[in-house]
């Protein structure tokens, strides 16, 4: 019988603690939190690993690296100063910047002691903090009071030892220390063949998001990396029998290689599969999503053009057909989205000083989706559609400069998120800002979820984003009540009453919802900024736009290449990331067009016997795993045995009500068993949709508010998802 989860991780808690009150006070720890905090307080973060720089050294021992001269004065060896020269000059940069701060430890005791002090220093970071865990601790070790204070002598003949088992300390640092943050950890076996079996159990026991997998025989030579879904793509591309290693014949007609195309398109999406899309593919061979198309048929074109450039005359006849089908295949992808109606033809004055930047695009106004971006010439696969000077970004890195920042450095531990939207508050007003012309084009109101009225509110009782809704503007309440009139009565000429109300701070949070984006700057930090021209695209669940997010360090700029070609006069889009209607709703004040992938009802079923096998999101710290639903006119399978409904659902359902068949069982005995697992999911679903039934039909909708049509549609979205479980079920039921 499987242990509570509760259990279990009140017992990790337990043993934690118990080894942390027995564990010798850690030397200069005073010195050390105080060196911790500095880093932390000077935003410290490097672009990947900066320590050890010795590893770019060559393999010879330490002294072979030097040399003494005629005078007698150690050099370094002609054949090795390059190296060294390199590892020591971006060793010594990292310190001087301040990117590497060194703990030194020798015991488990020293190190469990300081990563649990940097992960709770850490924690304020969230989402942007990452541990990589690569230290080599012992999974025994004695105790402090047991250990001998003293040699211990020989004479007494064989020495017996007893080991106390080292505390789980992942799970501690992900459900305590620092639950926000990415974490890497390192799984070293002996025995290959249950080496990826024992990182995908890390996976799922600490809720680590990779395992780097390693095999003592040769983890110097081969890097495994073991994430949530490697595994399950690998198990899909072996099932439809697809590899990522295909040969394509010199001599093939026209026709073969198409044939052949068919069949890398469909491998490459296996591979580019986010976790929904593994849950709700069953044996669907794509397209899964737009996005998940665009990378796919990004890769392909990328990898043909490298293909063509070192290829012999006959191999580039085939490459140069694939590569022709690739670009037709990107234009077809989204062309839905295309048909929005122009209701503005003319720049806005405020909006013209920015978009020099934008040398490809125009800005016009579109019915109900306000502002958007034209082309204002074709523009192709790979082209720059838009380029930011970084020095036009507003990050934290902008914010050092500010009185706000100088004021509030060391004010009550604010962060630099909430300081951003203090220093937007002020600067929107600034006249003399070097922003001026960007905060002259945002709207006196954004119009999100967080701003909707009774009657919106009203509009969505019975769905989850009331709930969500309602929690958001509370948080943000107190936030404002925590900050206000405190700030105003302590620093007066800075945050003056009258620019510091309660609707311009939700406007400075709204503002920061709905156009900020993450980008590692040129510094290598990656931040939360607004990007200036940026916020004028639109989003699609088909965009144009689809990777960005990091400054060019040789032009410093931040740059916005097409991933499906866009015609002139088309509008132009951005994706704004995988997001369901609601968090669109909440924080942009929209709803896209077209069928949204990410539109899904979770569910939150218990599965303490673990029938997943490929299926769901499991929780780190329960035996929890969020099931979901989304509208079945998405599914490619809307008879048995699906029913157009998650096969990792069904899976669920049958085991939890103990209707599984065995696997050679008669199609009869299958379905029979099925009809139970249809009328629990109608028992779920029947009353939800009645909830979600409109008493009567509006005739004034067209009339009503924004903020009311918004709801109401958002309603009517619910309802559709709903409506199409139950009319599964019930088909499905009388078929059966």
């Amino acid at each position: 019988m499987a242990m509570d989860p509760s259990v279990a991780a009140r017992q990790s808690e337990e043993a934690a603690e118990a080894f942390f009150r027995a564990a010798p006070p850690l030397r200069d720890r005073d010195r050390l939190a105080a060196s911790l905090a500095d880093f932390l307080a000077r935003h410290s973060a490097g672009n990947g690993s900066k320590q050890p720089y010795c590893r770019f050294l060559p393999e010879d021992s330490f002294l072979d690296l030097f040399e003494l001269g005629e005078d007698s004065e150690i050099q370094v060896p002609q054949s090795h100063s390059s190296v060294v020269k390199a590892a020591i000059s971006n060793y010594r940069k990292a310190i001087d910047e301040c990117l590497l701060l060194k703990l030194p430890f020798t015991t488990i005791f020293e190190y469990l002691q300081l990563l649990q002090m940097v992960a709770t220093s850490m924690n304020c970071l969230g989402h942007r903090g990452m541990f990589y865990l690569a230290a080599a601790v012992s999974d025994f070790y004695v105790p402090w009071e047991s250990m001998a204070k003293h040699k211990i002598e020989s004479a007494g003949g064989p020495l017996n030892m007893q080991l106390n088992q080292v505390p789980k300390m992942l799970f501690i640092l992900r459900k305590n220390w620092a639950p926000a943050a990415f974490c890497v950890s390192f799984k070293l076996e002996t025995d290959p063949n249950i080496l990826l079996q024992k990182a995908e159990m890390a996976l799922k026991k600490y809720g680590m998001n990779v395992v780097v997998a390693n095999e003592l025989a040769n983890y110097k030579d081969v890097v495994v990396m073991v994430t949530s879904n490697g595994g399950r793509t690998t198990m899909i591309l072996e099932k439809r029998n697809l590899s990522c290693e295909i040969q394509i014949p010199v001599a093939c007609s026209a026709v073969d290689a198409l044939k052949l195309l068919d069949h890398i398109i469909e491998a490459a999406r296996v591979v580019y599969m986010d976790e929904l899309e593994l849950y709700f593919a069953g044996d669907d061979v794509g397209p899964f999503s737009a996005r998940n198309e665009l990378e796919s048929l990004n890769l392909l074109l990328k990898t043909m053009k490298n293909l063509l450039l070192t290829s012999n005359t006959a191999a580039k006849e085939v490459l140069q057909i694939l590569h022709d089908e690739i670009v037709v295949k990107l234009k077809s992808v989204g062309k839905s989205d295309d048909a929005w109606m122009v209701v503005q033809t003319q720049n806005h004055d405020a909006e013209d000083s920015l978009l020099k930047w934008g040398e490809h695009l125009e800005g016009l106004d579109f019915q109900g989706a306000g502002r958007g971006m034209i082309a204002s010439e074709s523009i192709c696969v790979g082209d720059i559609a838009l380029e930011i000077p970084e020095s036009l970004i507003i990050s934290d890195e902008l914010l050092c400069q500010s009185e706000v920042f100088l004021a509030l450095k060391d004010f009550n531990n604010i962060t630099s998120e909430t300081m951003l939207l203090l220093w937007s508050m002020r600067e929107r007003y600034n006249l003399g800002s070097k922003f001026k012309p960007y905060f002259d084009t945002l709207p006196a109101n954004f119009n999100t979820g967080l701003s909707f009225g009774i009657d919106a509110l009203a509009a969505l009782e019975g769905t989850l984003l009331f709930d969500e809704i309602i929690q958001a503007r509370q948080h943000l309440r107190q936030q404002y009540d925590e900050l206000f009139p405190l700030l105003c009565t302590n620093f007066p000429e800075i945050f003056r009453k009258d620019v510091c109300t309660w609707d311009d701070f939700l406007w400075a949070c709204e503002l920061w919802y709905s156009n900020s984006m993450m980008i590692v700057l040129s510094s290598g930090k990656l931040s939360t900024c607004l990007v200036p021209v940026a916020g004028l695209l639109n989003h699609s669940v088909s965009p144009h736009i689809l990777n960005y997010g990091r400054v060019d360090e040789a032009t410093k700029s931040l740059k916005f290449p097409l991933s499906r070609p866009c015609d002139a006069g088309e509008q132009c889009f951005l994706s704004y990331g995988k997001h369901p209607g609601s968090h669109l709703v909440t924080f942009y004040g929209f709803l896209p067009r077209g069928d949204n992938p990410y539109d899904v009802i979770p569910l939150d079923l218990d599965t303490s016997e673990d029938d997943e096998g490929i299926a769901a999101q499991p929780s780190a710290t329960t035996s929890q795993t969020t099931h979901m639903v989304r509208g079945t006119w998405l599914s490619t399978s809307g008879g048995f045995p699906t029913y157009g409904l998650p096969q990792p659902l069904l899976t669920h359902l049958r085991a939890a009500l103990g209707c599984e068949v065995d696997e050679p069982a008669a199609e009869a005995d299958m379905k029979e068993s099925d009809k139970v697992v249809l009328e629990t999911i109608l028992s779920i679903f029947s009353p939800m949709l009645e909830a979600l039934l409109p008493e009567q039909d509006d005739p004034n909708r067209e009339s009503a508010s924004w903020d009311v049509k918004l709801a109401s549609d958002y309603k009517d979205l619910q309802r559709k998802i709903v409506s199409s479980i139950v009319t599964s079920c019930t088909s499905a039921l009388e078929n059966l």
